[in-house]
């Protein structure tokens, strides 16, 4: 029992010793009023941060320009057709037809979209779905890319398309 008691007073004593009293209120500093936060210091966006030390280069945000009207087919079939104006970032003509060999055929024309953005990449959104159209310029290539549109294509299509990669100088396509 001598242990176990004497045990007990250097618990106690070492949780005393952990123990602090609160200050008396008068003693508290007074809060001092909230600053006007000031301005952080400019620091490059998130995108840039993650390039940083590789040799990708970040895509200009500048007004999109292309113009085409090709069609293109790979070896074992791929293809399809795009007819493309883009002028100021603003879709004048779309109309894009893509065959997959044993899958089916996607249609997107612009008649079933909406313009709901232009910089950095010009967006369309469909009317009744959330299919999703996005234009961008990269390296001197135009992409057209799209995104959650099942309802476009026959059977399981969609799930084989690929980007539509466009030269804005020559029109061509692939």
């Amino acid at each position: 029992m001598k242990i176990s008691g004497i045990l007990l007073v250097l618990l106690l004593g070492a949780l005393a010793g952990c123990a602090t009293k609160e200050a008396p209120v008068a003693a508290r500093p007074a809060p001092t009023p909230a600053q006007p936060a000031a301005k952080p210091p400019a620091e490059e966006p998130e995108v840039y941060s993650r390039l940083a030390g590789r040799k990708i280069k970040p895509n200009a945000v500048r007004p999109l320009n292309a113009k085409a009207d090709c069609s293109f087919r790979d070896p074992n079939g791929y293809g399809g057709r795009l007819n493309l104006a883009v002028e100021d970032s603003q879709v004048q003509r779309l109309q894009a037809d893509l065959e997959v060999p044993g899958r089916g055929r996607c249609s997107f024309a612009l008649k079933d979209f909406r313009q709901t953005a232009r910089e950095p990449s010009v967006t369309l959104s469909a009317l009744t779905s959330k299919c999703v159209v996005r234009l961008w310029e990269q390296e001197g290539q135009v992409t057209v890319a799209f995104n959650t549109c099942r309802e476009r294509c026959q059977s399981d299509a969609f799930d084989y398309i690929w980007p539509i990669k466009v030269d804005p100088k020559t029109g061509t396509c692939s």
